[in-house]
């Protein structure tokens, strides 16, 4: 099985070679997904965190909102 993987992985990677030496162009994108999909996921972390925050600060203070409701305003 695992030999199996490794010809599929083998064989993807000399096709996507060939593509990219083709299209230099999508593999500079390839090159950055990792850096981009950190971020992606960094930003997306930071904003629910700050989300959450959020309602749980209107959900203390006893305010006319609950938690909830500050979350669906932001959504």
């Amino acid at each position: 099985m695992v030999i199996a993987a490794s010809a599929i992985l083998i064989e993807a990677s000399a096709t996507l070679a060939q593509l990219y030496a083709q299209e230099p162009r999508w593999g500079h994108a390839a090159l950055e997904f990792e850096e981009r999909l950190t971020r992606l996921l960094q930003a997306t972390a930071a904003g629910l965190t700050a989300a959450a925050d959020l309602a749980a600060a209107a959900a203390h203070a006893g305010g006319q909102e609950s938690g909830a409701d500050v979350l669906d305003g932001i959504r």
